[in-house]
């Protein structure tokens, strides 16, 4: 299917999602605590329980539990100051809609005919999720966006959905060599519209050399030549 328009969709998430979100959060509790990530989480105190104890999941009442969050919990007004912040970027994101279609007609970045970014008042942070054009921001405890120059995080999360099949899945990148793929795209593709894109500190420097702006126009080809000269384990 030929993507000609998209559009950007930007809401909170319903109470459904944001619960369901939010036991997945809790059940992987173990992991964040032992790589020592900072979650948000409801003050509530059951839900704190919860996160400390990990407890064995299949025998609690999670129709109860979700009950309880909507009733006392869930609150979608706490999402009005970061819609309104995310509405203010939308110019970029129309701004950008050309070179995605453009990357996907010449490569096959991957498109959607919506994206939609959603608001979340929990977890470590932000998410993508590649096969749905999901983005998930989370809020600040006042409900303004947590990520600074969200315009640019924007681009960023999209970008990582459009190459995650048929680039770093395909060629077998890791996610440092990932994240500097998707950084150098941001600050040479679209240098005219993120002005002030900072490449993050970290990141697989040695592909560096490898990724132009021209080279941009054949990406798995120039990728296949990197992971040639430097191989996968």
């Amino acid at each position: 299917m030929i993507i000609k328009k998209i559009k950007l969709e930007i809401r909170p998430q319903t109470v459904e999602e944001e619960f369901d979100y939010l036991w997945w959060i809790l059940k992987e509790m173990s992991f964040f605590r032992k790589n020592n990530y900072t979650v948000e989480l409801p003050s509530h105190p059951i839900f704190l329980k919860l996160a400390q104890k990990s407890p064995k999941f299949g025998k609690i009442n999670k129709a109860g539990l979700f009950d309880l969050f909507k009733k006392e919990i869930y609150d979608p007004s706490f999402f009005k100051k970061g819609i309104a912040t995310l509405e203010s970027y939308r110019p970029i994101f129309n701004k950008a809609i050309s070179r995605f279609i453009e990357m996907n007609q010449k490569w096959g970045f991957k498109i959607f005919s919506k994206y939609s970014v959603l608001l979340t008042r929990y977890g470590p942070g932000g998410n993508y999720y590649p096969d749905e054009g999901k983005i998930l921001t989370i809020t600040n405890i006042d409900g303004d966006l947590k990520e600074s120059c969200l315009g640019e995080a924007l681009i960023h999360e999209i970008i990582h959905i459009g190459i995650e099949e048929n680039i770093i899945n395909s060629f077998s990148l890791n996610n440092w060599e990932k994240e500097r793929l998707v950084d150098l795209i941001c600050k040479l593709k679209f240098k005219d519209i993120l002005s002030g894109y900072r490449l993050q500190k970290m990141g697989e420097k040695k592909i560096d050399s490898y990724i132009t702006l021209e080279s941009i126009e054949n990406l798995p080809k120039v990728i296949k030549k990197y992971v040639a000269d430097f191989p996968r384990c």
